[in-house]
């Protein structure tokens, strides 16, 4: 499910439908986030009456699931190249989140087969699950 938020500035379709279609990309190469809550609040920091250049912030948070608790904040003077760092960030963190638990995955599985040659088996084992998504 995908909650897009707009702060301290005007809700528009056109931003609405771009933010939510580079969030979709994210779901067809992590098809796991589909389960998720994921928020994406566009914001501008500074307002229309005050002098200066305006910054728009985007934030990207997961909530619960595989992915939990995972938020990115990127700030830039473009709305548009702030989402694209944020969406871009936010597929490193994802792919680098899935590389360490199939690391971990790999190494028990090692460890409990080790144990098992020796007839001791001091941890449940884990399943081939991340195995398979590497093939």
């Amino acid at each position: 499910m995908i909650q897009i938020i707009f702060k301290n500035l005007e809700k528009s379709d056109l931003i609405h439908n771009i933010a939510y279609e580079r969030i979709e990309k994210l779901f067809t190469k992590f098809p796991q986030l589909k389960q998720q809550k994921v928020s994406c609040t566009l914001a501008m920091n500074n307002s229309r009456t005050q002098l200066g250049p305006d910054e728009y912030v985007v934030k990207l948070q997961t909530f619960d699931g595989h992915y939990k608790n995972i938020s990115l904040e990127r700030k830039s003077m473009s709305l548009h190249k702030s989402l694209a760092e944020v969406i871009n960030n936010m597929h490193e963190r994802l792919k680098r989140h899935d590389e360490k638990r199939r690391r971990t995955h790999r190494v028990l599985n090692k460890k409990n087969k080790e144990f098992a040659q020796l007839d001791i088996s001091p941890l449940p084992m884990i399943s081939d699950e991340f195995e398979s998504d590497a093939s």
